[in-house]
């Protein structure tokens, strides 16, 4: 995850890498809290984050297809 924090997307990038960064800080600090599994998969706050991020990489993917780039994010 450092490395990742650390590029510099384009312009059409940025707000979505910024939201992929917060978003896994916010899992990476949910599963330091929540002990078990069931208690991570109980919370609403984390089903929430989970979803931002899929929409942030949603955009990456959308980018990746009209660029041509041949990454997947799916």
């Amino acid at each position: 995850m450092s490395a990742y924090r650390t590029l510099s997307p384009p312009a059409s990038l940025a707000a979505a890498h910024a939201e992929i960064v917060n978003v896994s800080e916010a899992i990476r600090d949910h599963l330091r809290q929540a002990g078990t599994l069931e208690a991570l998969g109980a919370s609403e706050d984390l089903r929430d984050i989970v979803e931002r991020g899929a929409a942030a990489f949603r955009v990456l993917q959308r980018e990746s297809d009209r660029l041509g780039l041949g990454l997947w994010f799916r």
